[in-house]
């Protein structure tokens, strides 16, 4: 069980202090909740994100009902004290609408233009293909010959082997 200092936190004149929630793998924004002092009691007991609705006036736990819960690996606070940053590892979509994030939708400026770091989209994406096909994605077997510049017997992925399951299977692009 983790405690958090709640005399660090500037809740509003409601008792609540909003919580921005971010993708620890790609660094993406998933959304904006507000959170009571039991909500983050509740957080730092479970490991599991615990928000108040403002419209329901009760605690949510996010993902209790879609099953896409959020682990959280860190829970951080700004410079002022009044608002707070949830990292965390999510379970599914953030989205009550089945979106990834809740911020899917562009107001102003260009489009998709922060959608996701590109190492996080490509962590993200290779997590995808392994998840789908069950087995590994290169080969572990030396090259045949030795590339330029590299010592003998350095290995190296499929393109040039021409023995290998996941080549034949197309699971590497070329």
């Amino acid at each position: 069980m983790s405690v958090i200092d709640m005399s660090l936190i500037k809740f509003d004149e409601k008792g609540l202090v909003p919580v921005v929630v971010q993708d620890s793998t790609t660094a993406e924004v998933l959304m904006t909740a507000w959170a009571n002092e039991e909500a983050l009691k509740l957080t730092a007991d479970s490991g599991e994100l615990t928000l108040w609705s403002r419209s329901r006036k009760e605690l949510w736990k996010k993902g209790e009902t879609s099953g896409n819960v959020m682990k959280v690996v860190e829970l951080r606070i700004d410079c002022d004290g009044d608002t707070l940053l949830a990292i965390v590892d999510p379970a599914g979509p953030s989205c009550h609408t089945g979106k990834r994030t809740c911020f899917y939708r562009s107001l102003w400026g260009k489009e998709n233009s922060t959608e996701a770091t590109f190492l996080g989209r490509l962590w993200g994406y290779l997590n995808i293909r392994i998840r789908e096909s069950g087995r590994e994605l290169y080969c572990k077997t030396p090259r045949k010959r030795p590339l330029k510049g590299r010592p003998e017997g350095r290995r190296r992925g499929c393109r040039d082997c021409d023995s290998c399951s996941n080549r034949r299977q197309g699971r590497i692009p070329l």
